[in-house]
């Protein structure tokens, strides 16, 4: 089974996603919702290519979201993002150690965690983008109280 061939883009200048309607490669421009049919340069958006899932709310998982991961271990908060060498979509968070020490995790959608658990994408939930929230959140496990 294929995914279907999706992108949505980040419009750097006007600072909001759009759907992307056509990606013209020969002339380097992208015609999205909001250009009323005008290509524009490609140079004015960050590409997010769709991962062929939907999170538990049904919502189309795109390259570059913010999630939230409900783990046995608590609630992971990290972006999509390509991993080229493994060539799939993947969960990428920081973890802080007790000693304070900062280490960066990474899971791919449809794998095991290193302790046995099991990846479901029923617990994967948007909650935005990194294009807009990197503020507010810090991409970090957040273990239950």
């Amino acid at each position: 089974m294929s995914k279907p061939i999706k992108y949505m883009a980040w419009d750097k200048q006007y600072k909001k996603i759009s759907k992307v309607n056509m990606i013209l490669f020969s002339t380097n421009e992208i015609d999205v919702d909001d250009n009323l049919g005008e290509p524009k340069s490609m140079d004015h958006y960050e590409l997010m290519e769709f991962t062929g899932l939907c999170d538990k709310n049904q919502k189309e998982i795109y390259e570059g979201y913010l999630c939230k991961y409900y783990s046995k271990n608590g609630v992971i908060i990290g972006v999509i993002e390509w991993e080229k060498q493994a060539g799939a979509f993947w969960l990428k968070w920081n973890e802080k150690s007790e000693s304070g020490r900062v280490f960066h995790r990474y899971k791919e959608l449809k794998a095991t965690f290193s302790d046995g658990e099991i990846f479901m994408i029923e617990n994967l939930e948007v909650i935005g983008h990194k294009y807009e929230n990197t503020n507010e959140y810090s991409f970090t496990l957040k273990y239950k109280i």
